[in-house]
């Protein structure tokens, strides 16, 4: 079963999002922003990780999170996959900053579980 990272702020979409991950048959941990996120993983191996591109009220960004998990050894292979409602510009700042891949809000789930899974297929093949 595959372990999945969920950083996102808003509680309705943590626990929507974690309640259709985990219907599907992976294990999520949720943090609610960057710096809890880089906390848990340091304690937590992850396949991957799915993240909002802003947490409310906190200095890190979700681009600045993919930077600081790309950069530590212990988190560098893994996907980092951002989801956000703002535009193309987001995209591009998350892939600049090492995102493997990107979702538009509002996410159709059938193309959010599709991506999570070619990640984690592309992450395995890697290994």
């Amino acid at each position: 079963m595959a372990k999945i990272l969920l950083v996102e702020d808003k509680d309705v979409t943590t626990n929507l999002l974690a309640r259709i991950l985990k219907d599907e048959g992976y294990d999520v941990i949720t943090a609610c922003d960057g710096p809890s996120a880089l906390a848990v993983a340091k304690t937590h191996p992850f396949d991957l990780i799915l993240t909002d591109w802003q947490f409310e009220g906190s200095p890190m960004d979700g681009c600045e999170l993919t930077r600081q998990f790309k950069a530590a050894p212990e988190t560098r292979t893994v996907p980092v996959v951002m989801i956000s409602a703002s535009g193309k510009h987001v995209q591009m700042s998350a892939l600049a900053a090492g995102c493997d891949g990107f979702i538009a809000k509002p996410m159709r789930m059938h193309e959010l579980l599709q991506k999570i899974r070619q990640q984690l297929d592309r992450a395995a093949v890697q290994e």
